[in-house]
């Protein structure tokens, strides 16, 4: 009877290491995950401040083409 419940211990032991092995392995795999979206924030944010650089450049070249073309057909009506 004895050898049972030592061997039942035993058991219980091992499938308790197994569980705590998993529940491990789980947690670094949340880690790289939450380092994973921080690198994925840091890049998006980059590329939304490249974006918002080219659609200011694009509006000023379109103001500074509508003022030469402006001038431009004011020139030759004179």
């Amino acid at each position: 009877m004895a050898d049972t419940e030592s061997q039942s211990l035993n058991d219980l032991y091992l499938l308790i290491g197994r569980l705590e092995g998993k529940v491990d392995r789980v947690l670094v795999e949340q880690q790289n995950i939450k380092e994973m979206a921080s690198n994925n924030n840091a890049r998006i944010q980059r590329l939304e401040k490249d974006r918002a650089m080219v659609y200011g450049s694009a509006a000023v070249l379109a103001f500074i083409g509508s003022a030469l073309m402006w001038f431009i057909s004011h020139l030759f009506k004179s």
